[in-house]
């Protein structure tokens, strides 16, 4: 799941049940960080897609 669309579930959740969205965009954003060299290409990756699904 892209963190965007992660960023669409924390919308959606109740207070109480944010930290595992939470949790789990910051793994995806240490993922990207790890294996996309280009800086550029990581923001890319960071950023909802055209189609809306992350």
């Amino acid at each position: 799941m892209p963190p965007a669309a992660v960023g669409d579930l924390l919308l959606l959740a109740s207070e109480g049940r944010q930290e595992p969205p939470l949790r789990h965009r910051t793994l995806l954003l240490q993922v990207v960080e790890r294996a996309v060299p280009a800086a550029a290409d990581r923001r890319s990756a960071s950023l909802p897609g055209r189609q809306g699904i992350g």
